[in-house]
């Protein structure tokens, strides 16, 4: 078919793609395009995205804890809040995202360590002598979070939980009057 150029300013006889690269750009094209009814394309499919291997989010697991927990031990003791996985690849990394909730002391001289552990080794220290307050009376001061990015090195199930202590003449308490603690896990390929 041949190309006609009309004096209407159209041109017909052009196939689809016989445009040579480069000849349309933004400013030929209409400020509003309708395209009710047809199908677009894109460079990126279904398939190549499965195929990213690093930085992808591989599963999930989300638990929390409103139990209140109480000590007066100046050692760790288990918060109640604590989630497990299994990393389906050793080189892979977990993401870690605690809300410890409800912290409280109970008298001036006392203050509050929580800590957060991978199986029974400590990993990230995220209060230090929380509360410190010349104030005797039971103080009830809100919360503490942390984010780690952890390498396990393992394919084995692995438990991350919090813990705390406390040192001073009283008792220290976690998700105090059923406050809600919570701790995610994300495991990321690398």
């Amino acid at each position: 078919m041949a190309i006609t150029i009309n004096g209407s300013g159209t041109i017909t006889g052009v196939s689809a793609g016989g445009l040579p690269d480069g000849s349309v750009d933004a400013d030929t094209l209409a400020s509003t395009l309708d395209l009710s009814g047809k199908t677009m394309t894109y460079g990126l499919t279904d398939s190549d995205l499965s195929s990213v291997t690093t930085g992808k989010i591989i599963q999930i697991v989300n638990a929390d804890y409103a139990g209140q927990t109480v000590t007066s031990s100046s050692s760790f003791q288990d918060t109640g809040l604590s989630a497990s996985i299994t990393p389906t690849s050793a080189s892979n990394k977990i993401l870690v995202e605690v809300h410890q909730a409800g912290l409280e002391k109970r008298s001036s001289d006392t203050v509050i360590d929580v800590s957060l552990f991978r199986d029974s080794s400590e990993i990230q220290s995220f209060l230090i002598d929380g509360g410190w307050t010349a104030d005797s009376n039971p103080i009830r001061f809100g919360g503490a979070g942390v984010t780690k990015l952890d390498s396990p090195n393992t394919t084995s199930s692995v438990t991350y939980k919090t813990m705390f202590r406390g040192t001073g003449s009283a008792d220290v308490r976690v998700q105090s009057s059923g406050s809600r603690s919570s701790i995610t896990l994300y495991e990321v390929a690398v």
